[in-house]
């Protein structure tokens, strides 16, 4: 069509079924002069009201809209209310509403400084105390953000990166009642750090033909490199050997012709996982925005390509030289980040008086964390949530995410280091996807008296799927919790901890889809109050859905949900790790394609080796490293290798 908008649509259950009714047209407009985006919905639980942000995109400007519905969306919507204030028009992006527990209206939103005079985004804030009527004066949540703009996260698939907010209000009757949550990420300070002088000596031309990893041209950081695009199908890879911790700054500035629109990757040492992706766009000279701002997660070498794209369905891929200007940032004082993205909160608890962002994830400062969420329990617990690549394999430079959680319970003011809610490592440099973006533009949190709701992108598949987790807060100091699974074609194993030892006795239920939950069996917990079902009645293929009820003399009491997804046939990986406490060994599942031999090695922190085994496939099989030999306490790996390919994982002994 050549119009666009946003409509809503109300669902309501009957008899266990989700029903929709018609769309209600909020907004629309002409294709050829306005673009609707970023949408973002919240109800009032008190009055059942409905409020709407979005951004509205001219041809000249931007700006972030409010419309509400007092009618639970029968009748219409009222005319958009600008949030925004003029001096940040064309400047903002990714708004967000939220309502508090006395029925105010939070709306907040990222306002990038202008790019003229302001190195800083900042979140914006404006508060309704009149049911979303009127709004008070804007405020700002957080100051001067540091924002990675050039590239998002590795295997990312989208030229840019951007830093939006995630916000929630404390509805709950605690201390905190009211308060208002922010999150973002944001980089190290990029812009302090200076280029290599233009002299002709500091210069470095492409050595044809370096069209792959292998036949890349060398350089170091510093130096100004120079290329071209012969044909559309060209491609220029240069090499440069980086340590650890150092956070590379690339800034592909000039394309030379305006009919070359430059792809610009960073790529792990491998020379095929994709850390970084940023594009030029057409132009001229000095005036593309290719930017790379990257944190190295290992030493080693690294590559950088420059490819001929194109986003114009009008425009085909072009040719024409381009210049890339390096350097390596050098930290400076005020960085509230270590790398090139960390998570960061503030709170406030009237919208003017913020306090200082606090860093929410606990991993290494030279990994990627992008993309958080907020929520809040009723309990006034905080949640927050985001895209985390602490569990990537070395081989792949950090290249691969799961979804970490991390909660507060005084307020904000302390976080968790985080855990993963996801329960498989998703590489994107491997993930077909058909559209952009892939990770998408935000995941989703939600909380309420029974469990934080965790929604992401997740890649296990193959290609992207919205995966959701119920992290359970029904739980009692006596129960049960997942400790372990184990999958293959033909079984599915799962094993729960008891805090309650020896002789707790559980009833496993499954159940397929959205059918109803069947009895498997009961089982018994053993010595150290570990509960195991084997099911080996499962077909390749399907997902079913687990849980196990403990029994006690109040009752049976449930786990949370395990969702299993068993596979058409085994893929190459290590299944499950966990340590023996009382020998002190480590159990090992993995699975192994196809026929041949594999090696099984434990390392322990220092890099040596203390057990190593030899498997043949095909199989699934269960190994025990260092039987006997009484492991000290600490973290190891367990690094599986067959067929030139190798998985790694880790596993803590604790005695």
């Amino acid at each position: 069509g050549s119009t666009n908008g946003i409509a809503v649509v109300r669902g309501a259950f009957s008899g266990g079924v989700l029903s929709w009714g018609a769309p209600n047209l909020v907004i629309s407009g002409s294709d050829n002069t306005v673009v609707y985006d970023k949408e973002w919905m919240a109800a009032d639980s008190l009055s059942g009201t409905l409020y709407l942000t979005f951004t509205k995109f001219t041809s000249a400007s931007d700006e972030i809209d409010f419309c509400r519905n007092t009618t639970d969306n029968v009748g219409a919507w009222t005319a958009p209310i600008k949030l925004s204030s003029t001096t940040d028009n064309g400047l903002v992006q990714g708004s967000r509403v939220a309502v508090g527990p006395t029925g105010d209206v939070w709306t907040t939103w990222n306002a990038i400084g202008n790019p003229l005079t302001d190195i800083y985004d900042y979140m914006r804030v404006r508060r309704s105390t009149t049911n979303g009527a009127s709004f008070g004066a804007e405020a700002t949540g957080a100051q001067q953000i540091l924002s990675n703009f050039g590239s998002g996260a590795p295997g990312f698939n989208r030229g840019t990166g951007f830093t939006f907010p995630g916000m929630a209000v404390d509805r709950g009757t605690g201390p905190h009642r009211g308060r208002v949550y922010l999150t973002w990420n944001e980089s190290i300070n990029f812009y302090d750090d200076n280029f290599g002088s233009l002299i002709a000596g500091n210069a470095v031309n492409e050595i044809e033909t370096n069209d792959t990893p292998a036949t890349a041209t060398a350089f170091t950081m510093g130096k100004n490199l120079f290329g071209g695009m012969s044909t559309a199908n060209d491609f220029d890879y240069w090499k440069f050997n980086g340590t650890q911790g150092q956070t590379i700054i690339c800034e592909l500035d000039s394309v030379y012709t305006t009919t070359l629109d430059a792809s610009f990757r960073l790529f792990c040492s491998d020379g095929s996982t994709r850390l970084a992706y940023s594009e030029s766009g057409f132009g001229g000279d000095n005036i593309s925005q290719s930017l790379i701002v990257f944190t190295l997660p290992s030493t080693g070498t690294y590559y950088l390509r420059v490819a001929s794209t194109t986003n114009d369905p009008l425009k085909p891929p072009g040719t024409g030289g381009y210049r890339i200007r390096t350097t390596l940032d050098t930290p400076s004082a005020g960085e509230r980040a270590r790398d090139h993205r960390d998570i960061f909160v503030t709170t406030s608890d009237n919208g003017t008086a913020w306090t200082t962002p606090v860093r929410v994830n606990g991993d290494v400062g030279h990994l990627d964390d992008w993309l958080p969420e907020v929520a809040v329990a009723p309990n006034g617990n905080a949640y927050c949530q985001w895209y985390d690549w602490r569990d990537a394999s070395a081989p792949i430079c950090g290249g691969a995410s799961m979804t970490y959680l991390a909660r507060s319970t005084d307020g904000g003011a302390t976080w968790t280091d985080g855990s993963p809610v996801s329960s498989a490592v998703t590489n994107w440099t491997t993930t077909s996807a058909n559209i952009a973006p892939n990770q998408g533009d935000y995941t989703a949190l939600f909380a309420n008296t029974n469990a934080v709701y965790s929604i992401w992108s997740d890649g296990r598949n193959g290609d992207p799927d919205a995966y959701m987790a119920a992290v359970n807060l029904s739980f009692t100091a006596v129960q049960v919790s997942l400790a372990a699974t184990d999958v293959t074609p033909d079984r599915v194993r799962i094993t729960w901890a008891s805090s309650g030892g020896a002789g707790v006795v559980g009833t496993v239920y499954r159940r397929g889809g959205s059918d109803a939950w069947t009895v498997l069996g009961d089982v018994t917990s053993d010595g150290s109050g570990m509960l195991s079902y084997e099911d080996r009645a499962v077909t390749p293929g399907t997902r079913y859905v687990y849980r196990i009820g403990i029994h006690d003399p109040s009752g049976e009491i449930l786990s949370g949900e395990v969702t299993i997804d068993v596979p058409l046939a085994l893929a190459f990986g290590v299944r499950s790790v966990g340590a023996n406490p009382s020998p002190g060994s480590v159990r090992v599942a993995c699975s192994l394609p196809d026929a041949g031999t594999a090696t099984l090695e434990l390392i322990d922190v220092a890099g040596r080796r203390v057990d190593q085994q030899t498997l043949t496939g095909p199989g699934a099989p269960e190994v025990e490293l260092a039987q006997g030999r009484s492991l000290a306490p600490g973290v190891y790996l367990v690094r599986l290798t067959h067929a030139g390919r190798s998985a790694t994982t880790r596993v803590a002994v604790i005695r």
